[in-house]
């Protein structure tokens, strides 16, 4: 063997190692993050290809995900499962609801009933070589960065509580996917017949970052989903809550049958949540809903020291816990450059005359940043009622639309410059009044 093909060892001493800068990148705010593998899961007809889609589709144009800002990037999508029809009627459901322009997504891109790429043989399974390579090469001319895989069942013929064929996923597919080309690989999976746990191996979740399970309800014809983090690495998102509103339309076929047809899909984040045996965290909401002040600040002491008077909260590591959660379920919202300064209420809390001088500042700040890339702050803020200046501007940075440039000014991003965002904020006033 020659020298220049052994496989040579690279340790790092550890100096050379706390100078590693490799800083976690995530496409979705506090969610999937680059060079991971996650897995998202569901009982059967638990909207998981409807979630998968929804999120494809965010991150091809942008938008956020559940009010969860994400990074506009280049998709692929595996769907062995679904008709394309039935892909295509979800698509363009989804689309028209959130209001997303088809003719602008040009960068999501499916693998529809392809071949397997996993193959079974007695004791032994391996990657198809040729197609993996073909994959690689696809992925990095087309610089995605997010890869979904529905499901893994459907990867090649294999057992699921074969931990050798699991590893072997990840070991010839996935992590040669994450090493050649830095990808997101998101895959979808079933529970088991409980529809507690997900189904297979537990090597599964030995090969994860993160897991989010999803939990479908129907209530008074609504549709609530629950997205629950059920492993992590880090600091990921715990839950996320989404109400799904489906519109469909009744056609006749060719055999004068009655069929439905999708016509819009809106998600939306719920703050609905499910009262808990023993929590009191339903009680919490409420409490600050009740007490707090829209529109004002509040410093991060103060909110520990309201949950222990009312509810003799005394640890910081529970308080802490409780204003993450009230954080993520738009209660309060986080505010500052670093996020962690000061609170301020929702706007999903605001009173109709709020909610009109939320719209007109917004027509404003629209008008301002068209003429002005970049913009000081407090020039800014002295020219805007300060009580919705700290909730227009979180919203606007959160979203994706600003971003702090020199010290003490906000730039605008290509986001806000590449989409035309005149006809949602351009409201008529006098038709709110």
């Amino acid at each position: 063997m020659e020298e220049k093909d052994r496989i040579k060892l690279t340790p790092l001493s550890f100096s050379d190692f706390l100078k590693r800068e490799d800083k976690k990148e995530y496409y979705v705010k506090n969610m999937f993050a680059k060079g991971t593998i996650n897995m998202i899961y569901s009982p059967p007809a638990s909207m998981k290809s409807f979630v998968s889609y929804y999120l494809g589709l965010c991150l091809a144009t942008g938008n956020s995900f559940l009010n969860q800002k994400t990074k506009h990037v280049n998709v692929g999508y595996f769907d062995w499962e679904n008709p394309i029809s039935d892909i295509k009627n979800r698509i363009l459901g989804i689309c028209k609801g959130m209001n997303f322009n088809t003719s602008k997504i040009d960068n999501f891109h499916f693998f529809h009933k392809q071949p397997s790429l996993l193959r079974v043989s007695s004791y032994d399974s391996f990657v198809i070589p040729e197609l993996r390579e073909q994959l690689i090469e696809f992925i990095k001319e087309n610089n995605i960065k997010v890869m979904f895989f529905d499901t893994l069942r459907r990867l090649g013929n294999f057992d699921e509580n074969d931990s050798r064929a699991i590893n072997t996923i990840k070991n010839e597919l996935f992590d040669p996917l994450i090493t050649e080309c830095e990808v997101c690989v998101i895959f979808l999976h079933h529970t088991s017949k409980e529809g507690k746990n997900y189904r297979g191996s537990v090597d599964i979740e030995g090969i994860l970052d993160t897991a989010f399970s999803i939990t479908k309800k129907v209530k008074d014809e609504d549709t609530f989903l629950t997205i629950k983090n059920t492993k992590r690495r880090n600091n990921e998102l715990e839950i996320l809550n989404a109400v799904v509103e489906i519109e469909n339309e009744e056609y006749e076929d060719e055999d004068g049958d009655m069929l439905e047809n999708i016509v819009t899909v809106k998600f939306n984040q719920s703050v609905e949540q499910e009262k808990e045996e023993n929590s009191e965290y339903s009680t919490y909401r409420k409490h600050f809903i009740e007490n707090l002040v829209f529109g004002k600040k509040y410093k991060n002491k103060e909110l520990c020291e309201m949950l222990s008077y009312n509810f003799g909260v005394s640890s910081s590591k529970t308080t802490s816990k409780i204003i993450k959660w009230l954080n993520q379920i738009d209660v309060i919202k986080s505010f500052g450059e670093y996020k962690n300064k000061y609170y301020i209420l929702s706007p999903s809390y605001a009173s109709e005359e709020d909610e009109i001088k939320l719209k007109v500042m917004n027509r404003e700040f629209l008008t301002t940043f068209k003429e002005n890339d970049l913009i000081n702050k407090e020039m800014l803020k002295e020219k805007f009622d300060e009580k919705y200046f700290s909730i227009i501007i979180n919203e606007w940075l959160s979203k994706g639309w600003l971003d702090y440039g020199k010290k003490g000014y906000l730039t605008t991003t290509d986001l806000f410059k590449s989409a035309n965002f005149g006809e949602k904020l351009d409201v008529e006033i006098e038709d709110l009044k």
